[in-house]
This record gives C-alpha cells, sequence and structure tokens, in this order.
C-alpha cells in the first residue's frame, strides 16, 4: 500500500516533475499503523475508480481499491507546503492485531 500511495504521488502529482518531492510519515501504536504519504499536490482530487468508470483495456487506475480494501481506513487531506504550494497527503490505517 506503501508503494502505491508513493507511486501515485509521483505518477498524478507535482511531486513526479523534475525536483519534486515526496514525503513518508510512519506513526506506530502497538495495535495499529498509520501511513502517510505528502505530495506536491495535483488538480485532481484522489479517488477510488469503481466498475461503472473502468474501461475494458485501462491498464491503471485500481491502485486506490486495492488500498481501500486492504486498509482499515483510507483518506486525504490537502496540506500547505513551505514552497507556498497546496499538497496533498494521502493516508491509510491499518490495525497490527
Amino acid at each position: 500500500m506503501v508503494s502505491e500511495l508513493a507511486a501515485n504521488a509521483v505518477r498524478h502529482t507535482r511531486s513526479g516533475e523534475p525536483g519534486g518531492l515526496v514525503g513518508l510519515v510512519i506513526t506506530a501504536h502497538p495495535t495499529w499503523v498509520r501511513i502517510e504519504v505528502i505530495d506536491q499536490g495535483s488538480r485532481k482530487v484522489p479517488h477510488v475508480i469503481g466498475p461503472e468508470d473502468d474501461m475494458p483495456l485501462r491498464r491503471g487506475g485500481r491502485g486506490l481499491a486495492l488500498v481501500e480494501a486492504a486498509s482499515d481506513r483510507w483518506g486525504h487531506h490537502p496540506v500547505s507546503m513551505v514552497t507556498a504550494r497546496r499538497g496533498r497527503v494521502v493516508w491509510f490505517e491499518k490495525g497490527t492485531a
């Protein structure tokens, strides 16, 4: 799930442009872990592509569905970047018990 969110940050946001950055925050507790991937933002909002959106030969777009299925919770929110740009945090939580 971490690699999916990081790949999405590089592929779909300004983080994939030359000089772009991606951040990773891992918060571990005895019974759960939260992973946050911080990117440099995009005009598009992360969303799960459902069967109604899918094209038969589409090569991508199913990663967030996998994150949704494998995590206990996931979401996203905007974040202010030091560079004065708006970025985004996409996160998921998973129980460790």
